[in-house]
C-alpha cells in the first residue's frame, strides 16, 4: 500500500459542527446515537451518495452499551450505510456472540444491504480469538473490528493482534474477510500505520484529532493519546483542528511528518 491508498483509509471523528472539515475524505466513521441530528444524517447520507465508504457505528463506546439493534439498523437502512457493527460488550465474549448471531439475523429480516463487521471481545487474548474464531463461523460477518482497547493482550502491540486475526482468518478458510482498526490506542505512528500498510486491513477511524485541539494542543510524532473524550455538540478552534487533522493521516499514513512542514499553520 502507498501512503496515498493509506490516506483514503482513515476515518476522521469530529464533532458535529466540524463535519465538513472532513468532506474530502474517502472513508467515515458515523456514530449512531448522533443520528437524531438532521444535520448529522445528512452529512453522512451525502456522503454515501458520493460513492463513499461509511461506517455506522453503534456507538457503545459513547453511551456504554450498543444502540438498540432494530432503532440502528433503521438508521442504517436511512442512512444507506455501507457497513454496520454487530452489537459487542466490552470483555463479554458470550453476550458479544449471542448478540452478533440475533443481530445478522435481524439485519437479514431488515433487509440490510451493506456489509457487516464483528467487534471481537474478551478478557484475555485466547478469549478474545476465540470469540473471533466464532464470528468467523458467520459468513454475514465479512470485517472484524480490532478495538484499541484490546493493544494489552499483545503487549501493546495492535499489529500483533491485527496479524493473529489474519492468520485465523486464513486458517478458517475466511480468507476475504477484512480487518479495520477501532480508534487509536496511542501514538497513531506506532499503534496504526504498521497495520495500515497491510492489504487486508480495510481502515481506521479515530477522534484523536479533535481530542487533542479540544485540549489546545497540536499533534506531534510521539505524542501519547490524551485522556477523556470529545463533546460533539462542541465546536474548537478551526485552525488548530484542521493542523492536527493533517498531522494525524500523516502519521497513519506515513508513520512520520518527517518530510513534510512540520511547522504548524493554525490560521
Amino acid at each position: 500500500m502507498t501512503p496515498a491508498s493509506q490516506l483514503q483509509r482513515i476515518a476522521s471523528i469530529v464533532p458535529t459542527a466540524h463535519l465538513n472539515e472532513t468532506i474530502d475524505d474517502q472513508y467515515f466513521m458515523a456514530l449512531d446515537h448522533l443520528c437524531d441530528d438532521d444535520v448529522y444524517m445528512s452529512f453522512f447520507k451525502a456522503r454515501i451518495a458520493e460513492g463513499k465508504f461509511v461506517i455506522l457505528d453503534n456507538s457503545t463506546v459513547e453511551l456504554g452499551e450498543p444502540v438498540d439493534p432494530e432503532v440502528y439498523l433503521v438508521d442504517a437502512k436511512l442512512m444507506g450505510a455501507s457497513q454496520v457493527l454487530c452489537p459487542d460488550w466490552l470483555y463479554e465474549a458470550d453476550r458479544t456472540i449471542e448478540s452478533s448471531r440475533d443481530f445478522v439475523k435481524r439485519a437479514k429480516r431488515m433487509h440490510y444491504k451493506g456489509s457487516i463487521m464483528g467487534a471481537p471481545q474478551g478478557k484475555d487474548d485466547n478469549e478474545w480469538l476465540d470469540c473471533a474464531r466464532r464470528m468467523l463461523e458467520m459468513p454475514e460477518i465479512t470485517c472484524l473490528g480490532v478495538s484499541r482497547r484490546y493493544t494489552n493482550f499483545w503487549s501493546q502491540r495492535r499489529l500483533s493482534a491485527v496479524q493473529g486475526l489474519r492468520q485465523l482468518c486464513e486458517a478458517t478458510y475466511r480468507e476475504e474477510v477484512t480487518i479495520h482498526l477501532l480508534g487509536c490506542h496511542d501514538r497513531p505512528e506506532w499503534d496504526v500505520a504498521p497495520s495500515l500498510t497491510l492489504p487486508y486491513v480495510q481502515g481506521v477511524d479515530s477522534s484523536l484529532a479533535a481530542l487533542f485541539t479540544m485540549n489546545g494542543i497540536v499533534i506531534t510524532e510521539g505524542a501519547e493519546r490524551l485522556p477523556g473524550s470529545i463533546d460533539f455538540s462542541h465546536s474548537y478552534r478551526l485552525g488548530l483542528l484542521r493542523e492536527n487533522l493533517r498531522r494525524w493521516k500523516l502519521l497513519c499514513a506515513r508513520g512520520t511528518l518527517s518530510g513534510t512542514s512540520q511547522k504548524a499553520n493554525l490560521r
